[in-house]
């Protein structure tokens, strides 16, 4: 074991100085609770007191190869990465450590806050740097600390024993930490340590998979979890209750209540995200170049719907097959108070749930393979009606299956003589507000982790002439949530009425 050294400065160690040392050397929380500043907003320069969750996070950073730490905004989940940071640079000699961040300020704010740890220790237990600047420090005994912002090439070249990654969830694009990820991490595998951490921004980025990995025991990661009220400054319901008057219920949810929901655009609300739940499908099979998932089988007497999207098989938008159950019912008297107070004409049948029970998504399928397939499964499941859309790529879907296939339980819109659903501004807008209505009226239940993923980046925004336009957030997918929101507007059609009424 080797101890730190004094540099240009000599010293005449004391047996203390010794023991302190061999100590700070064997444990990182001693070294932290005993020698470690920081700067306190109010207080100024102050020795740490490491809460109970930052000596976890750091007992679990010590002990484990692959540590993910999901936090709430300020913390100290940063604070405690940068202690640890230190005293592996300082008692693991010849150790490279790699800061990233989503962006270079963020990269080199940390390691400008291991900088002034490492400046306000005492003299006996500081390393001679050998360099210091922006983006570096290295120290005599071989070690280095150099930070940058992510990007797809990384750290190509380097040669690394732990890499910390900061604010994962808010890397932007989201595209750009999974080709960060890719490119860098089999040769990152062979160092010593990993440790992510991020608050949470919504899902279907890097930081989000990973956790949802690690909590599932899908990745060997070790997930700790940090909440708000776990601080001492936070908690109370005084403090929550300012803190959403001042950024709102979403926002106090994603900044600090650690939970993965969309962005504040999301078609569907976030009241009704945080009701969806992922549930364990039945079984899988990996076949067209994707896969297919059930969470039951085909049962008699029941109403099923499905819906297709169509994409070119060429490894990027997917095509997408799925199929939910519905659950309805005739009216009764208390429906038609209802609907007659707000002037509304009653259904003949109300759908009260719409669940999903299968899926299939694949980006490397063909069209004519698509139909083949389609008409295969819809076959299994006893010919379910099925909306799929008519123009655009769809078309050629359409084409191909008037060619081989004859299909009576397909949906033909009130305006169309084709089979399907011609996708423009109207009846985009009239999908949209059918998922919304269902969703947030609790009739949905999604199962599958993608659909989930999909409804929690599926955003409205404005073009520049004011019109709406529904999609999802960039480096996302909505292929999966395009068909659930079909489902949701066939559902709510006379067409879909008639033949509930008049066949069950």
């Amino acid at each position: 074991m080797a101890f730190p050294n004094s540099g240009p400065k000599t010293f005449e160690y004391t047996e203390e100085m010794i023991g302190k040392l061999y100590k700070c050397s064997q444990d990182p929380i001693f070294f932290a609770q005993e020698f470690v500043y920081v700067v306190h907003p109010e207080r100024g320069r102050i020795k740490i007191c490491l809460r109970d969750y930052q000596d976890e996070f750091i007992t679990a950073m010590h002990t484990n190869k692959k540590t993910i730490c999901l936090a709430s905004r300020q913390i100290g989940k940063t604070t405690a990465a940068c202690c640890y940071i230190l005293w592996y640079a300082l008692f693991q000699p010849d150790k490279t450590v790699a800061v990233a961040a989503n962006i270079d300020r963020t990269a080199k704010g940390i390691l400008s806050d291991i900088k002034d740890m490492y400046n306000n220790l005492p003299d006996w237990m500081k390393l001679e740097t050998v360099e210091n600047n922006a983006h570096t420090l290295s120290f005599a005994n071989g070690s280095k600390i150099f930070s940058f912002a992510t990007s797809e090439a990384g750290i190509s070249g380097e040669s690394v024993s732990l890499l910390y990654m900061d604010e994962v969830a808010k890397i932007t694009p989201a595209t750009l930490a999974f080709e960060f990820w890719r490119n860098n991490i089999p040769t990152i595998s062979h160092g010593e340590k990993i440790v992510v951490t991020s608050t949470p921004k919504g899902v279907g980025n890097l930081f989000h998979k990973l956790w949802k990995d690690a909590v599932d025991k899908r990745n060997g990661f070790i997930p700790i979890r940090i909440d708000w009220w776990q601080c001492p400054e936070y908690n109370s319901e005084e403090w929550k209750e300012e803190m959403i008057r001042d950024i709102g219920l979403v926002g106090f949810n994603s900044e600090y209540g650690n939970q993965f929901i969309g962005s504040q655009a999301t078609v569907v609300s976030a009241e009704a995200l945080k009701n969806l739940k992922v549930e364990d499908f039945i079984r899988e099979e990996k076949i067209h170049g994707g896969y297919e998932k059930w969470w039951e089988d085909y049962k008699p007497n029941t109403c099923y719907c499905a819906a297709g999207d169509i994409g070119l098989g060429s490894g990027n938008d997917y095509t997408t097959l799925q199929i939910y159950k519905i659950k309805w019912r005739r009216p009764n008297i208390d429906d038609y108070k209802m609907y007659e107070k707000k002037g509304e004409t009653v259904p003949e049948a109300i759908v009260e749930q719409i669940e999903q029970v299968f899926t299939f998504r694949s980006n490397l399928i063909s069209i004519p393979q698509f139909v083949t397939y389609t008409f295969e499964v819809l076959q299994k499941w006893h010919d379910p009606y099925f909306i799929v859309e008519n123009n655009g790529i769809g078309r050629s879907f359409i084409d191909k299956a008037r060619e081989d296939h004859y299909y009576e339980n397909a949906y033909i819109h009130e305006d169309s003589v084709d089979i399907g659903i011609d996708s423009n501004v109207k009846t985009k807008t009239m999908m949209v507000n059918a998922l919304k209505d269902a969703a947030d009226k609790g009739k949905i239940i999604v199962k599958d982790m993608d659909t989930i993923n999909e409804l929690m980046t599926y955003i409205e925004k404005k073009s520049t002439a004011g019109n709406r336009r529904f999609q999802a957030e960039e480096g996302s997918n909505d292929d999966l949530v395009v068909g659930l929101g079909w489902i949701c507007f066939m559902t709510d059609t006379l067409w879909f009425q008639d033949v509930l009424t008049y066949v069950i």
